[in-house]
């Protein structure tokens, strides 16, 4: 074989591997950038995390529902307290915390009328009060129903629930007659494990309710009976 034969040989070989290693090349390129957007995305995705919350976990969503219904056509004004095991008490003047909220302080049917857009009044005759318990304590919780105002001459009659939502089931239900203004009757105490599952119950009278007899300064609960 000539020279230039040789030499036209050896350039057809190299021209495959040349081709192979532009290929090769671009293979690379691909890697590397797809690789470059990953980080990209991992280094976003770790800037958006919120950072833990060092207090101890708790349960957001509604765990235990209260209702304290009474007579639907009266202005007796009827009051739910609730005491949770850290000492925290929810009622009309403290009714939403961490833990619990009351969605309503109902004082009869002095709130119960309507206004529709035409002007037309209607009253919706419904006495009630709910409080949602929405986190788990463990511990000892005490539930209390108090006559704020008595304004009819018939005893009031109250009937307080208490369903646990997952799973459900209903925990209590209690009819109560409460006849004077100042009355006030513990419903129920139960004690709530680390699962949420009521353990025991009793109804050993505890007053929640603190007549005001303090001095204004002070943080207690209070009543002021005043109309």
């Amino acid at each position: 074989m000539s020279l230039q034969n040789d030499v036209f040989v050896k350039v057809i070989l190299m021209l495959p591997n040349k081709a192979y290693q532009n290929n090769n090349i671009g293979f690379i390129d691909l890697i590397q950038n797809t690789l470059i957007g990953f980080i990209i995305l991992f280094i976003i995705a770790f800037m958006m995390i919120k950072p833990i919350d060092e207090r101890p976990p708790m349960e957001k969503h509604a765990q235990f529902i209260i209702t304290v219904t009474w007579d639907s056509k009266t202005s007796d004004d009827v009051d739910t307290w609730l005491e949770s095991p850290e000492g925290t008490i929810i009622y009309f003047k403290n009714q939403k915390t961490d833990v619990a909220h009351l969605d309503r302080d109902d004082i009869g049917t002095a709130r119960d009328t309507i206004e529709h857009s035409d002007g037309t009044k209607e009253i919706i005759y419904i006495n009630q009060e709910i409080l949602t318990i929405r986190g788990i304590i463990v511990g000892e919780w005490i539930l209390n129903v108090h006559m704020y105002a008595k304004r009819s001459s018939d005893p009031a009659n109250v009937v307080v629930t208490i369903d646990k939502i997952t799973p459900y089931e209903r925990v209590l239900r209690k009819q109560v007659k409460m006849k004077d203004k100042g009355d006030e009757i513990t419903i129920t105490r139960f004690t709530m494990d680390r699962g949420g599952n009521i353990l025991k119950t009793s109804d050993v009278f505890k007053s929640l309710v603190i007549i005001k007899t303090i001095s204004s300064s002070s943080t207690s609960p209070y009543i002021d009976y005043g109309e």
